[in-house]
């Protein structure tokens, strides 16, 4: 299921392909780590870990929040911080939450903000050739790549 947030980019790409790609795949990503993965788990994971020293369990728990409520407003974000459209769209609403989730363990396994910035940048840079080389074509079932040879 497409979300909205996917249709849009895919009618910007038609109009501004260039300029949607660096938006997408360069600007967005350097964005969207900093705010979710170096502000908020970093601040969450930290008082995580300031507990974790006298209260192991609790500690834990923190921690986990610090993946979960990121991860959330990750991908709660790209639904416009909008409950109308999460409601109308919950079965996509997954594939951005766990985005987050791996976001915030590649951040999270060394504290370097540009692995996850990096791991971001790749997943939109895959998600942008797909929709721009590969079709669905609905009438034989088949995937058809177009214009992907003819490309290099």
């Amino acid at each position: 299921m497409e979300s909205t947030n996917q249709k849009e980019i895919e009618q910007q790409l038609k109009e501004n392909t260039i300029g949607i790609i660096i938006s997408t795949c360069i600007i967005a990503p350097f964005i969207e780590e900093f705010i979710f993965r170096s502000v908020i788990f970093k601040i969450i994971n930290w008082a995580g870990k300031k507990v974790q020293k006298n209260k192991k369990f609790i500690g834990i728990v923190i921690r986990i929040l610090a993946f979960l409520i990121s991860s959330f407003l990750f991908a709660f974000g790209h639904y416009n911080f909008d409950f109308k459209v999460l409601a109308s769209e919950i079965l996509s609403f997954s594939s951005y939450f766990f985005m987050g989730i791996a976001l915030a363990l590649a951040y999270d396994h060394d504290g370097y903000i540009l692995a996850s910035i990096f791991t971001h940048m790749l997943n939109n840079i895959i998600a942008v050739l797909i929709i721009l080389y590969i079709d669905d074509d609905i009438t034989n079932g088949s995937i058809i790549i177009k214009n992907f040879l003819n490309s290099f």
